[in-house]
């Protein structure tokens, strides 16, 4: 069995047949980890950096299937929607092997009709896309759900209840703030402010504060 890195939403786990991992994929694995911490610090350029590294650490391994989720993890971090090129270079590696989970998770962001089974959180999400968040909240609120992970569903879950239930919503954003606040992730706390935001203008409560928040935030985002 390959040794697979398994996406959940923004992170990277290492799933193992048993054997043990060679330093080289254990490299690629960490510059992985690290793009991630930067990104949501707010340090662009130096995620960037370890972004590439990574791709290029699971290239030298011939491990493209791997190489294709560590563009999906990114498309997923950068909150991206839709097909772009983040996708596309996903697309090209997992064409270079075997990768029909890579290209099933591609096709479901891409928003394509996925029949196939999906890995959570994607099956998750495909349900809230039905107006079912039951299984998406059950992931988030799990021990072993990365941190990164549980951050981005909580928002998720926030926009779902944003002008059906506010009490759920402004539930939902505390628990991804909680997390955001303990790991330094300013980018995601400008993030959870400007949905507050949202959340107070739809239920007729000024939001002037929140919205000085989100500008303090984003003018520390890429400055260290």
């Amino acid at each position: 069995m390959k040794k697979l890195l398994v996406i959940s939403a923004a992170l990277f786990l290492i799933a193992c047949s048993g054997k043990k991992t060679s330093p080289e994929y254990n490299s690629a694995v960490h510059e992985y980890s690290s793009f991630v911490e930067r990104y949501l610090r707010g340090s662009f350029k130096a995620a960037d950096f370890a972004f590439y590294k990574s791709v290029d650490a699971f290239v030298r391994l011939d491990s493209f299937c791997n190489a294709s989720r560590v563009y999906i993890g990114r498309y997923v971090i950068e909150a991206k929607r839709g097909k772009d090129e983040l996708l596309n270079s996903a697309s090209k590696y997992a064409s270079l092997d075997n990768c029909t989970v890579e290209e099933r998770i591609i096709s479901f962001l891409s928003g394509d009709n996925v029949t196939g089974e999906l890995p959570q959180p994607y099956s998750g999400i495909k349900d809230l896309h039905a107006s079912n968040p039951s299984p998406l909240e059950s992931y988030a609120s799990k021990e072993d759900t990365p941190p990164e992970s549980a951050s981005r569903i909580y928002r998720m879950l926030a926009r779902h209840y944003t002008g059906k239930d506010t009490k759920k919503a402004e539930e939902m954003l505390e628990s991804a703030r909680r997390i955001d606040s303990y790991n330094g992730w300013t980018l995601n706390l400008f993030r959870d402010n400007i949905l507050l935001a949202d959340i107070y203008e739809k239920a007729g409560r000024d939001n002037k504060h929140l919205l000085e928040r989100a500008r303090l935030l984003e003018l520390k985002l890429d400055n260290n």
